[in-house]
């Protein structure tokens, strides 16, 4: 019987203001590779095992939601 491919998480994104310091944290401290930087779009994709930690900035914070966003490949 043929293996069965399971639905893997692909991302999870953050929003911050504190963009580059964000990536620059994650870079140094956990070792994550950045595996795209768009420093003009505010956007950053690292590397973080099989899954991707995407950084986004923002200018403010949303106000908190309920809602989450994940990713699968």
């Amino acid at each position: 019987m043929a293996a069965i491919d399971q639905p893997s998480l692909f991302s999870v994104e953050l929003r911050t203001a504190r963009w580059a310091e964000l990536v620059e944290w994650y870079r140094t401290a956990l070792g994550l590779r950045v595996l795209v930087r768009v420093v003009d779009d505010g956007y950053a994709l690292l590397a973080a095992g099989d899954t991707r930690l995407a950084i986004l900035a923002r200018p403010a914070p949303p106000p908190a939601s309920g809602r989450w966003s994940l990713g699968f490949e």
